[in-house]
């Protein structure tokens, strides 16, 4: 019995002596491989948003990547930004649904889905938000200072009138209407584009109807009995014959109308497109919808990492290399988010057959195994005796 127990122990340090250092965590701190849970914590502000990366049990996790994306259009806000001491990183924005995706080499990574602070509440985020007689100054809406009429946020001033914003007439000209007009007694006294109304030079109408303008501009009155020809603005559309056709559907900066829920917005028509992501194995199969032009495919992995695949066939596949969530979208030919699913991949039988070749590999697998045999035996053993 004791050279039996002899020999495994012989067998159990040759194993420790042959086991590399750097492998087996005797090197220090710096060789542990100490795989944990991050945190992600989300302080929401009008001057900033705050991102604090930490450990469970509150350690603040420096060097962490942390990607920060558009829930609706997948654009980046943040790109591999690495958290600093204080386990921080930061961004602006706001009216946004965000996803935010924190990682760390032998950390667990950790995905958190929140909103935005509403912009309403800072003021602004950009003119649209404003009135149409108002601009966005530092998340704050402003009325325009203009001596003239305020339209779309922008000034079209007047020549001249009165208040201190307005300028004045040079020598014996007088303001009419806003115009500078000099005085006179009779047509002969104005210019080939004027005529004498009310003892001064006005303008002759530049127009009487729509037709007398360009395509792309309408006969407006601004004065009576004065009509110039204006451009037509803030059309969600295109301008032809001097009309605003509208668009079925645009981007929200083009003053557009969206589309109903369950549709998306394609060459500016509501479309219902929907996409089903199949895992099979270490790949996600998508059919890209047939109605779909030049759309193609894009995907995030787990660990925030994009890709892009284009329509092969209308067929396809996307390689998986972990398991975790991956968002998988439909986009058009401008890669635009037309529609995204979310898509859990949980290990697959290959990845597990990797993992116990992995694990056989190990000599501490092989050492349990040894240390299993050598309990075994001295129970046995002692029973006998």
């Amino acid at each position: 019995m004791s050279r039996t127990i002899l020999f495994l122990l012989a067998l159990v340090s040759l194993t420790f002596a042959h086991t590399d250092p750097a492998n087996s965590g005797s090197g220090g701190d710096d060789d542990d491989f100490n795989v944990m849970d991050l945190i992600v914590e989300f302080n929401r502000t009008c001057d900033v948003n705050i991102i604090t990366v930490t450990m469970l049990n509150g350690t603040a996790v420096e060097g962490a990547e942390v990607d920060v994306f558009d829930e609706n259009t997948l654009e980046h806000l943040l790109d591999d930004e690495l958290t600093d001491s204080d386990g921080h990183v930061f961004f602006e924005g706001c009216s946004r649904k965000v996803r935010i995706i924190a990682s760390k080499e032998d950390y667990l990574p950790f995905t958190k889905i929140d909103h935005l602070i509403n912009c309403g509440e800072c003021g602004c985020y950009e003119d649209i938000d404003c009135p149409g007689t108002e601009v966005c100054v530092e998340d704050i809406c402003e009325e325009v200072e203009c001596c003239g009429i305020v339209k779309d946020h922008t000034c079209h001033p007047y020549e001249c009138g009165d208040g201190d914003l307005c300028p004045e007439c040079e020598g014996e000209e007088s303001c009419v209407d806003h115009y500078c007009r000099e005085p006179c007694e009779g047509d002969s006294d104005c210019g080939s584009e004027e005529s004498c109304s009310g003892g001064s030079c006005m303008p002759k109408p530049e127009c009487e109807t729509d037709s007398d303008c360009k395509d792309s501009a309408e006969c407006v009155e601004i004065t009576d009995g004065l009509r110039v020809c204006s451009e037509i603005t803030g059309c969600c559309g295109i301008v032809a014959n001097h009309t605003c056709n509208l668009y079925e559907c645009g981007d929200r900066n083009e003053s557009c109308l969206q589309c109903p829920e369950g549709e998306y917005c394609v060459d500016h028509e509501c479309e219902v497109f929907d996409i089903s992501p199949e895992v099979v194995g270490d790949r996600i199969l998508v059919d890209v919808p047939p109605g779909c032009v030049d759309c193609g495919i894009g995907a995030i992995d787990p660990m925030g990492d994009e890709g892009d695949y284009p329509d092969n066939d209308s067929h396809v596949i996307i390689p998986v290399m972990m398991g975790g969530n991956y968002i998988v979208a439909l986009k058009d030919s401008a890669g635009n988010v037309i529609v995204k699913k979310d898509v859990l991949v949980t290990l697959g039988e290959d990845l597990e057959k990797d993992f116990f070749q992995t694990m056989l590999e190990s000599p501490f697998f092989w050492l349990a195994v040894l240390m299993a045999i050598l309990i075994g035996v001295v129970i046995y053993m002692r029973k006998r005796s």
